[in-house]
C-alpha cells in the first residue's frame, strides 16, 4: 500500500512498484478510484488488510510554498503519522517505509551562506536534536522518532 499515492513521490513509488510486479493499493484523497478516494486517516481507522509493504508518503501540503504559508498543517500531519504507525502495529503490517525530509536538519545547516557540510543522519537526530527549519521539519523528525520506537 502507498499512502499519498497521487502525490509527487507517491505516484512515482506506485509506478515503480507496479513496474516491478507488485500489486499496489493506493490511498489518496485526490483520486476517485478504490482506496484512492479516501483520506488515509479513514483507512487507518477501519482497514484490516495486512500488506507486505506500506509506503507512507501522505502528508497535507508537503510542498515548499504550503510549508511556508500554512504551518497549521503540522497538527494534521502529526496525527496522520501517529495513526499510520498505530495502525501498522495494530494490524501487523509487514514493513513500513516512512519518508522523511531534508527539512529535519537544523536550520543553521540550511541557511544561505552556511559552510558547506554533507548532511548525514546523525546531524538530524541522535542525542542532541537541532532545530529544524520549520514546522514541517519538526513533523518529519517526530515521525522518524515514532518509526524508531
Amino acid at each position: 500500500m502507498v499512502t499519498g499515492s497521487a502525490g509527487f513521490v507517491g505516484r512515482h513509488m506506485v509506478a515503480e512498484l507496479e513496474r516491478r510486479g507488485w500489486d499496489v493499493d493506493g490511498v489518496d484523497v485526490s483520486s476517485a478510484d478504490g482506496w484512492r478516494g479516501l483520506d488515509a486517516l479513514e483507512v487507518f481507522r477501519f482497514h484490516q488488510v495486512r500488506y507486505d509493504l506500506v509506503v507512507h508518503c501522505a502528508a497535507r501540503s508537503p510542498h515548499r510554498a504550503a510549508i511556508d504559508a500554512a504551518p497549521s498543517m503540522m497538527a494534521y500531519n502529526l496525527q496522520l503519522d501517529a495513526a499510520m504507525f498505530d495502525w501498522a502495529v495494530r494490524t501487523h503490517q509487514g514493513r513500513v517505509l516512512y519518508l522523511s525530509s531534508s527539512a529535519v536538519y537544523p536550520a543553521g545547516l540550511q541557511r544561505q551562506g552556511a559552510p558547506w557540510l554533507p548532511l548525514e543522519e546523525d546531524l538530524a537526530g541522535g542525542d542532541q536534536i537541532g532545530f529544524p527549519a520549520d514546522s514541517y521539519g519538526w513533523t518529519k523528525l517526530t515521525g522518524e522518532r515514532m518509526a524508531a520506537a
